[in-house]
């Protein structure tokens, strides 16, 4: 019980974490999960990390312990990936998510997953306070953080049938669908999320809500509008880039169908922390829209969901303080980025050009490298990499390394 009572104290703060339709239990395209349930590159490195979502049992992260209630599964499976699931409809999560393998948006989908918001009734999850101030959710996510100051790319088809009944409140809003809220659980401060769509299902129209200065706090920096207009009963495609980030240089760009139809450039977030995604319908708690009585259910298909972290080219190893000798032979490795296909690998020292090591090799991410018994005994290299088809795209060694005899 010990564990239960730690559990139930921090429930009341409310949480959106993530969802994707990812190749290993979650991890965006291109990466892979290591032991500790980390999303990492071909190299081993660490650039998705484990969420400190603020759900724990016993000291461990309840998807650790897979915890599953009626309203609330750690371990939600979808397209063979698992999910962390809750919802506030009191019959649960088997009858308000479901995959549905006959509703597709294409050939290359195994089937959609369908989540039913249920507006009035409420059953109590994870999420304490839901039922108390009026929130409902159907919603799913995974556990892992999107880095801060990198590029990403958030991708998925939405269906939402008319259902045959009008929506009867008078929505300002609607349920918000897609969601990007910083891993807050690191300050153990709740935080507003920086950004969100939204639908209303009585005019149709699509919302955004870009918040740089986080609203809990009491400040009123929101950036809101409509954007565009969803068609029910047909398969709509979206796309949402951005750079999460307290600087200058951060963005967001969505794309509806192919076509641009929100752009932002500047401080895109509140804080510093990476970044949780959440898809599903959610219905804000007191203060936003006030639902009819009559309110009806409403369903939400996602398809082909996808997420991706776009790094860039960039010297994995040698990255500095390595120690290399001379007629041995080491691999230079590097993350590919957006390179092409092929690459120039030098050798730097003390800042200045040395000897190319391959005027043009594959952009595989690593190149085998005998080091010649003719280079200098130097703790001052650097391999620098290059693309061949252009040139403003290269990296470095962060610090430099040795060569030894």
């Amino acid at each position: 019980m010990g564990g239960m009572k730690r559990l139930l104290a921090i429930l009341p703060i409310a949480v959106f974490l993530l969802v994707t339709s990812f190749a290993s239990w979650g991890c965006p395209k291109g990466l892979k999960y290591n032991t500790k349930s980390e999303c990492v590159d071909s190299n081993g490195k660490v650039i998705a990390g484990t969420a400190t979502n603020g759900y724990l049992y016993d000291g461990v992260p309840i998807y650790v312990n897979k915890l599953t209630t009626k309203r609330w599964a750690s371990h939600f499976k979808y397209e063979r990936t698992f999910y962390t699931a809750s919802t506030t409809a009191p019959s649960g999560i088997a009858k308000n998510m479901v995959v549905d393998k006959k509703k597709k948006r294409n050939k290359k989908s195994k089937g959609s997953l369908k989540l039913k918001l249920v507006p009035h009734l409420c059953g109590i999850n994870l999420h304490a306070s839901d039922c108390k101030y009026g929130a409902r959710r159907t919603q799913i996510y995974t556990n892992h953080w999107y880095p801060e100051k990198k590029d990403l790319v958030f991708s998925f088809s939405l269906y939402k049938p008319s259902q045959g009944v009008s929506a009867k409140t008078n929505w300002t809003s609607g349920p918000l669908f897609f969601e990007l809220k910083a891993d807050h659980m690191k300050t153990g401060v709740n935080i507003a999320p920086t950004f969100r769509l939204h639908l209303n299902p009585k005019t149709k129209k699509i919302g955004y809500v870009l918040d740089v200065c986080d609203s809990n706090t009491g400040k009123t920096c929101d950036k809101y509008g409509d954007i565009a207009s969803l068609k029910f009963n047909k398969w709509t495609d979206f796309k949402i880039e951005t750079k999460q980030t307290t600087g200058k240089n951060g963005y967001v760009r969505v794309y509806i169908n192919g076509k641009l139809v929100y752009s932002h450039k500047g401080k895109s977030s509140s804080t510093k922390l990476p970044v949780l995604l959440n898809l599903g319908p959610y219905v804000c708690a007191s203060g936003c829209d006030k639902m009819a009585k009559n309110e009806p259910n409403h369903t939400f298909y996602f398809d082909l969901v996808s997420s991706e972290i776009v790094t860039g080219l960039e010297v994995t190893s040698p990255n500095g303080k390595e120690k290399w000798k001379i007629k041995k032979k080491y691999i230079v490795k590097w993350n590919k980025g957006k390179a092409g296909t092929y690459v120039k690998i030098q050798l730097f020292k003390k800042g200045r050009f040395y000897r190319t090591i391959a005027a043009k090799t594959k952009n595989d991410g690593k190149h085998a490298w005998k080091v010649p018994s003719t280079l200098a005994k130097s703790a001052a290299y650097k391999i620098k990499i290059t693309s061949t088809k252009n040139k403003k795209l290269t990296d470095s060694s962060n610090k430099n390394f040795t060569i030894t005899k």
